[in-house]
């Protein structure tokens, strides 16, 4: 019965390291999206689509060794608020943050937004890139991750990552208003994870995308947009609580 992770923007399976060791199942698959540390598949657009889809024919090929439990985070939550309202016959369970995708009323936070735009996208992820990683390691402890974590995630971008950052947030201006309607009544249980103090995603919007799924609400009062890094133990608790109650 394979658990499977899917990680977010601009990350890479690495990020699940520490909840990982306090999971008590060995059955753990931390998937990598394609350009996020790994080569950028020929022809492969990396539209919000094209992630969807390539999830799709991962969950295809672990669903032969068991029921799926699947965990979202980021956009990687996103493409699970996606996948179970199109295909929810992959997985025996879903949790996700990022619920509030599937809310019609969705709305992207500022720094998407500076993506979302020709030009200021790129020329964003450039003065990133060019940071030295202490710089961008500093920025991110300043956001919630541990200092020994935040410099080795500064180190992760790299100029295939932010083309395929760019490409992803570009087709997904409107995601809320085309998938919400999919995103209804999910006919296997759910988790909506609220981190309080996540700056980037909306408690209200996750809980409303969540109440649309009629999937269960967990607040992580205290913890931001890297909750599994800030409190692993806590976060595994949690999903291990949500797959024994669905056993």
């Amino acid at each position: 019965m394979p658990t499977v992770l899917v990680h977010g923007v601009p990350e890479t399976p690495a990020l699940w390291d520490p909840l990982r060791a306090h999971l008590r199942r060995d059955d753990v698959v931390a998937l990598q999206l394609p350009g996020f540390g790994c080569q950028r598949p020929p022809g492969f657009g990396a539209t919000k689509e094209e992630y969807v889809s390539w999830l799709v024919a991962e969950l295809e090929r672990l669903v032969a060794d068991g029921p799926i439990d699947l965990v979202g985070h980021d956009w990687g939550g996103g493409f699970v608020v996606r996948l179970v309202s199109t295909r929810a016959d992959l997985v025996r369970s879903w949790a996700t943050d990022a619920a509030g995708l599937g809310d019609p009323l969705f709305e992207w936070h500022e720094l998407a937004k500076v993506w979302q735009t020709p030009g200021a996208g790129e020329a964003f992820w450039e003065q990133q890139l060019a940071l030295p990683p202490e710089q961008g390691g500093s920025t991110l402890e300043a956001l919630g991750v541990p200092a020994d974590q935040a410099l080795i995630m500064a180190g992760w971008p790299d100029a295939t990552m932010t083309d395929c950052i760019l490409a992803l947030y570009r087709s997904a201006v409107g995601v809320g208003r085309e998938w919400a309607g999919d995103f209804e009544d999910v006919p296997v249980p759910g988790l909506a994870l609220l981190p309080r103090d996540d700056p980037f995603l909306s408690a209200a919007g996750s809980r409303a995308g969540a109440n649309r799924a009629g999937a269960k609400v967990v607040d992580l009062a205290g913890l931001g947009h890297w909750w599994m890094l800030q409190d692993p133990a806590r976060g595994a608790a949690v999903l291990e609580d949500f797959w024994a109650s669905v056993s």
